[in-house]
C-alpha cells in the first residue's frame, strides 16, 4: 500500500532541516543509520524519529540519506546493498520513504513508484500499475519496501526524445512576467529513508556528526553577508519534529481512466547490473496510458495509472 501526506512538516521546519543538512550534519558520510533505542545524533535523526512515532511505526532500525539535487533515479527496489553484494542475497526494509523537505518551484520531479515487486518484475516485462507523486515541500510517501521506484530526468526522459521536455519551466516574478528560474527555484531536497527489523549490514551510524550551529556560527565570523546572517537566523531556533498526526493531510491517489494508449512506448531505465535488475537489458519497454505525461508534469494530484 501507498500512502503520500502533505503538511508533514512545518514551513520552519523544512528550511531548518534544509538548511541544517546543507551546511554539512552529515559530513561526508550522508547514507547513515540510526537505532532507535539511543538519542538521535542529528537534526533528521530527530525529525525521522517524530515521524515514525505519529506513524506508529515500532521498527527498530532506520537508514537514510540526503540529496539536495534532481537526479536521474533508475527504477529499482531498495536491499541491503552490502548485502546483497557479498551474497547476493536480496533482503528488503519493512517501508521505504521520500520526505521532502525543500522543493524549489520551477520544477517537476516527481517519485514514481511501481506495484510490482521484483518476484515478478522487470523479469515479467511489465511494472504493473504506476503511482507518480509530485515532489512538494513539507510531503511525505511511504510505501511497501519491495516496491520498485525511481525519479525520471528530464521529466519525459522514458518518452522518445522528441517528446520530451526538461521539466523546468520559467518563474513569474511579483509583477507577472516570467522569468529565469533560480539555483532556489531548482532545488529538490529529500530525505530518503528505510525502516528495517535488523540494521542494513555494514553502514555506519551518524557519530561524527557535525553540529550545523557551529559550522553557521564560524562562518559568519569569517564572512559576513545577508545570506550568512539569514542561515545564522534559521540556525538559532532548531525546529525538528514533524507535526501532529492530526495536521496532516492523506492524499488521495487518484485514478486515471482507462483511455488509449500512447502510440509509442516509453523506455524506463533500469538500476544495476544483471543480477541486481533481473533483466537483461538495462532499458525495459513499456506501453504507456496516454495520461502518463500530463502525470508525470502534474504540480499536486498524485495519479496511478497502468504502464
Amino acid at each position: 500500500m501507498l500512502h503520500v501526506f502533505d503538511g508533514v512538516l512545518a514551513p520552519s521546519t523544512s528550511r531548518y532541516l534544509h538548511t541544517a543538512s546543507s551546511l554539512g550534519e552529515l559530513g561526508d558520510e550522508l547514507h547513515t543509520v540510526f537505532l532507535r533505542d539511543s538519542p538521535p545524533k542529528t537534526a533528521i535523526e530527530s525529525c525521522l524519529q517524530s515521524i515514525l512515532r505519529e506513524l506508529n511505526d515500532p521498527s527498530p532500525c532506520v537508514e537514510y540519506w540526503w540529496r539536495d539535487e534532481w537526479v536521474h533515479v533508475e527504477a529499482h527496489e531498495d536491499v541491503d546493498e552490502y548485502l546483497f553484494e557479498s551474497t547476493g542475497e536480496r533482503r528488503y526494509p519493512e517501508h521505504a520513504h521520500v520526505l521532502y523537505l525543500t522543493v524549489g518551484r520551477a520544477i517537476r520531479a516527481p517519485t514514481c513508484v511501481w506495484d510490482r515487486t521484483h518476484e515478478h518484475a522487470p523479469r515479467s516485462g511489465t511494472l504493473g500499475d504506476l503511482s507518480i507523486v509530485p515532489a512538494r515541500t513539507g510531503r511525505l510517501l511511504r510505501f511497501n519496501g519491495k516496491r520498485m521506484h525511481g525519479v525520471p530526468r528530464p521529466t519525459l526522459r522514458w518518452f522518445p526524445l522528441s517528446s520530451r521536455n526538461e521539466g523546468v519551466s520559467a518563474v513569474s516574478s511579483t509583477e507577472g512576467s516570467s522569468q529565469r528560474p533560480t539555483k532556489d527555484d531548482l532545488v529538490r531536497s529529500v530525505v530518503l529513508f528505510n525502516t528495517w527489523a535488523v540494521p542494513p549490514l555494514d553502514v555506519e551510524t551518524a557519530d561524527g556528526a557535525a553540529d550545523p550551529r557551529e559550522v553557521i556560527r564560524k562562518l559568519a565570523v569569517d564572512f559576513s553577508s545577508p545570506k550568512i546572517d539569514a542561515l545564522v537566523e534559521v540556525m538559532e531556533t532548531p525546529d525538528t519534529h514533524c507535526t501532529p498526526r492530526d495536521q496532516w493531510h492523506s492524499v488521495q491517489i487518484e485514478r486515471a481512466p482507462a483511455g488509449r494508449r500512447a502510440r509509442e512506448p516509453v523506455k524506463v531505465w533500469l538500476l544495476g547490473d544483471k543480477e541486481r535488475r533481473l533483466h537483461p537489458e538495462r532499458t525495459i519497454e513499456l506501453v504507456a496510458h496516454e495520461e502518463l505525461a500530463r502525470a508525470l508534469q502534474e504540480e499536486v494530484a498524485v495519479t496511478s495509472l497502468g504502464v
